[in-house]
């Protein structure tokens, strides 16, 4: 089989090591006419600034490494026409002038999107520059260190917008930033973008953006509830099914994996809080004025002096909020206040007071006493159901226990490895990345994951992989084979000994 990819950048040298991988027999030939292949258009910015002044930095693999993996790579090379009839390409060489035709089996359009060329008088001044290519990038470098280049406009607020006009203020020009629509970054969610300008009014842009990754670090689900779920991605097919359906289906899951969880009542979001059992937007933003108002809540009644906040919507959302150091040591956990008499009682069966539940050794004894089958024993001496008092019983053990310390740690690249590097034999630890009707691949640290055919993956028989993990699982696989030309590795969960 033969391939021909048109455009050599981003999508489409991605397109060419995806099918070398998955048909390592096919022949690849990739035309761009442009000078450059598999660049990073979103330094662009940061070289033209002069942070980086190397624009080999940008390259992510040159036409060497293309060759190795006996990709046939054309730069200054344009397809002017396509013939599906004959499956041929026509293609002008702009170096020389030659033109030759070339066929194929398999086609792929990969030329990216273009500049748009806004039908203003003056647009076409050789004053006028455009930001998207590594050539537009290498002039503006130098045009940019004219010393009569004092004054520039961007047109655009968007990532390279900003990003653009942050990098020439780094040059000490005098800049103006001009978006038509009603706000910058217009790409991000409305509601994400204006929930970070209020809570950061004096901060730039990027550095608004480098605190939210910073804080999916420290706690994912606080932050990403502020993101429409749709805009994360939940599929290839989430824009052929019903959307209102789709919409309340993906809020339920929300909501429930927030209230499992707990928030914080102190140092929560009003994005946070409005997932909350009984709360809404606005006693969710009314809970965030108090708590700056009057400081931090000490106990969970605190809640009752919060505007539009009744007893009703206190006993809906009482149990999910924690407050931690606070005056009621129940109120870090799970039980709610209702049910604080019935905790206190089962406390005092195993000989401590309600005082003492501050107490990290006296509650260290109580961890060592607490069984739990003494559940349906207490149940019937105290009058209660017993699921609720297991629900008790497993919070006095780990009060202010977060359930997700019990989830397995997500995996961070401690080093990069080559292929020569690996060796048949050894144990990695990866996350699962995609599953397939052939098995599931595995990134464990390299560019290339690794691929967990479904003969590998399971001692017992089952129908489909995903019947065996899933994506985001963290397995253990063996190391079974290794291809650096053709740039594969085999992987065997099932010869790892559990």
């Amino acid at each position: 089989m033969k391939a021909i990819v048109i455009g050599g950048v981003a999508a489409g040298m991605s397109a060419a090591s995806k099918l070398r991988r998955v048909k390592p027999d096919a022949q690849i030939v990739v035309y761009e006419r442009g000078g450059f292949l598999s660049y990073g258009a979103c330094g662009l910015p940061y070289y033209v600034g002069g942070f980086n002044d190397d624009p080999a930095k940008l390259i992510a693999r040159t036409q060497a490494v293309y060759k190795e993996m006996r990709i046939e790579t054309h730069l200054f090379h344009e397809v002017t026409r396509v013939d599906p009839e004959r499956k041929t390409v026509t293609v002008r060489n702009l170096d020389t002038g030659a033109v030759f035709e070339d066929a194929y089996d398999v086609l792929m359009v990969a030329t990216g999107c273009n500049s748009v060329n806004p039908e203003i008088p003056g647009a076409d001044s050789p004053a006028v520059f455009y930001l998207k290519t590594m050539e537009d990038g290498l002039l503006l470098h130098e045009i940019l260190r004219l010393r009569d280049v004092t004054r520039v406009a961007v047109v655009g607020g968007g990532y390279i917008g900003l990003e653009m006009a942050e990098a020439l203020l780094h040059l000490g020009k005098d800049v103006t930033l001009i978006e038509a629509g009603p706000r910058l970054l217009a790409s991000f969610e409305p509601e994400f973008s204006e929930l970070a300008a209020q809570e950061f009014p004096d901060l730039d842009v990027s550095l608004r953006g480098a605190v939210s990754i910073a804080r999916r670090l420290q706690d994912p689900l606080a932050e990403l509830v502020k993101i429409d779920p749709k805009s994360i991605g939940v599929g290839q097919y989430q824009h052929d099914v019903n959307q209102k359906a789709l919409s309340a289906a993906l809020d339920q899951v929300v909501t429930s994996v927030v209230n499992y969880v707990g928030v914080d009542l102190n140092t929560a979001s009003p994005a946070l809080l409005q997932h909350i059992a009984g709360l809404t937007a606005a006693t969710a933003g009314n809970i965030v004025a108090y708590r700056n108002e009057n400081g931090p809540f000490q106990n969970r009644q605190d809640l009752l002096n919060v505007p539009r906040l009744g007893p009703a919507t206190f006993t809906q959302c009482a149990g999910f909020l924690r407050i931690k150091d606070g005056t009621e040591p129940l109120d870090n956990t799970s039980v709610h206040p209702e049910s604080y008499g019935l905790a206190e009682k089962i406390a005092g069966h195993y000989g401590l007071s309600h005082d003492e539940l501050k107490d990290p050794e006296k509650l260290a004894i109580l961890r060592d006493k607490i069984q739990m089958n003494a559940a349906p024993k207490l149940a019937a001496s105290l009058g209660a159901g017993e699921p609720t008092i297991k629900d008790i019983l497993e919070e006095l053990r780990k009060p202010g226990r977060d359930v997700r310390s019990d989830f397995p740690k997500p995996l961070t690249r401690r080093h990069v490895l080559s292929l020569s590097d690996l060796q048949i034999g050894s144990v990695v630890r990866g996350t699962v990345q995609n599953v397939v009707d052939f098995g599931a691949f595995v990134d464990f640290g390299l560019k290339t994951p690794g691929l967990v055919h479904r003969s590998q993956l399971s001692r017992h028989p089952f129908r489909h992989p995903t019947d065996v993990v899933h994506a985001g699982d963290i397995v253990e696989a063996e190391i079974i084979s290794v291809d650096a030309a053709r740039g594969r590795i085999g992987l065997s969960m099932k010869k790892v000994k559990k």
